[in-house]
């Protein structure tokens, strides 16, 4: 269960601090960084996977490349019901929603 705080820790840690409770905008803010680091990882790693591979590393990239576009696909699209619930903790606006959502629908992964 440690994995889990390393996600959850800073957002909710800074939300406690700030507003002094944990409510749906602490879960959301860690939701949020949970759904969008998949993507921008796994992105990330598949352009270099041919360093990774020289070096040794077994990514996901490397390893397993339907998999790992699966997981960007299905964080990507975890995260625009998200962004369009965000507004509705009350830490956005419904500007928010509707950029996020554009961005996340026309963003290569």
């Amino acid at each position: 269960m440690g994995w889990i705080y390393s996600w959850c820790d800073p957002p909710a840690m800074g939300w406690a601090a700030a507003s002094g409770t944990l409510d749906s905008g602490a879960l959301a803010l860690c939701a949020l960084i949970y759904f969008w680091q998949f993507p921008h990882f796994n992105s990330l790693s598949f352009n270099v996977r041919a360093d990774y591979c020289r070096a040794g590393y077994h990514m996901m990239s490397v390893t397993d490349i339907p998999l790992n576009s699966r997981v960007s696909l299905r964080n990507t699209a975890a995260l625009i019901p998200l962004c369009i619930a965000i507004p509705f903790t009350g830490i956005s606006h419904c500007s928010f929603s509707f950029y996020s959502v554009i961005i996340n629908a026309t963003s290569p992964t």
